[in-house]
């Protein structure tokens, strides 16, 4: 109710992050990926008015989004709009896979043939982009944010303004966070004037976790189990859910990597190979189990030696991988290292 009553005030009061003329422009294309399902994409140019997220819904509701394989593309070129209805497009996108198995992506972009464009997304186009699952940005495409500003017809008083802006900043950081964005975007927002631009740098970014790519979140944490502490490295991503556990047993570092493959009969039925990766280096460990199924990964128990255990414990990026042997293809993954727990792990081995 409190988020609809915010809603209501953001319309009613007319919150925009821009002028817009016309509304948004919908265009919806379909794909058969064969025995990968279908691929939906689509293209959303032109400003942010009222009405849109219904035109949106109507236009994807009647897409086959039931295939577990099931993927919807968003490519979204927008100078901004209403805030109110950037935010439920935005919510409607993150919601789409919590109802429907459907892999939700976004990019900025226009439309083209046989690929999309750079484009820009500024001001409440960017609360759009944030609503799909896995974010993408082109290199030659940008992400611009600036302050809300009120229409000149809105006739706020101040104390009404103060209340409405105070609505606004709650609703979009709660947003920021139902969306796993740094909310300390809204204060990036916050620092420019509403008739300026501020188009933030792809490194900024991707620090600030609007762009995200192919993770939809990975966390280092300590854990326990039944007296034995372990260091938990997971992932979440577009390929699925890996880990590897590393724990310090009577002096020496023993590993075990859970890998999710496509096809779990595959690692039963055909041998594979475990390799590890420390800042995007590959190599085969100094000794690994067979790779064997469970209910849900591929596992493997690995170790390493002395020169391999230092290039782990000082790299900022690690991983593993599973493949058959002289095979192009293998699964696993790779993860960025925000502290330095799995260097203090291994050192304290002893």
């Amino acid at each position: 109710m409190v988020r609809g009553l915010i809603a209501a005030a953001l319309a009613a009061f007319g919150i925009t992050a821009a002028a817009p003329a016309y509304a948004l422009d919908v265009s919806v294309k379909t794909r058969d990926m064969g025995p990968f399902g279908a691929s939906s994409s689509v293209y959303l140019s032109g400003p942010v008015e009222t009405g849109d997220a219904e035109k949106l819904w109507n236009a994807i509701r009647v897409l086959d989004l039931k295939s577990p394989s099931a993927a919807l593309h968003v490519t979204i070129s927008s100078p901004g709009g209403s805030v109110a209805e950037a935010l439920k497009i935005g919510r409607l996108l993150n919601k789409l896979p919590t109802i429907l198995p459907v892999t939700i992506t976004s990019q900025v972009g226009i439309e083209g043939e046989p690929l999309s464009g750079p484009g820009d997304c500024a001001s409440a186009c960017v609360l759009i982009y944030l609503g799909a699952t896995y974010r993408f940005l082109d290199p030659a495409s940008h992400i611009g944010v600036h302050q809300f500003s009120f229409r000149d017809d809105s006739n706020l008083n101040s104390a009404e303004t103060a209340s409405v802006a105070q609505l606004l900043a709650a609703d979009v950081t709660e947003y920021l966070r139902e969306v796993r964005v740094d909310p300390s975007l809204f204060s990036v927002m916050s620092q420019t004037f509403p008739e300026d631009i501020h188009w933030i740098d792809h490194s900024e970014l991707n620090a600030l976790r609007v762009v995200n790519e192919n993770v939809y979140d990975q966390s280092a944490e300590y854990k326990n189990a039944d007296g034995v502490y372990y260091l938990l490295l997971w992932q979440q991503s577009y390929w699925g859910e890996n880990k590897i556990v590393a724990a310090c047993n009577n002096g020496r570092m023993v590993f075990v990597a859970f890998l999710q493959p496509p096809d779990l009969k595959l690692v039963a039925g055909l041998e594979h190979q475990l390799t590890v990766l420390a800042d995007g280096q590959e190599f085969t460990p100094a000794w690994h189990a067979v790779p064997t199924p469970t209910a849900r990964f591929a596992k493997a128990e690995f170790s390493l030696d002395a020169a391999q255990l230092a290039r782990f414990a000082s790299a900022r990026r690690v991983g593993a991988r599973m493949k058959i042997p002289d095979a192009p293809v293998f699964f696993g993954f790779e993860m960025n290292l925000s502290d330095g727990k799995l260097h203090d792990t291994i050192a304290g081995c002893r």
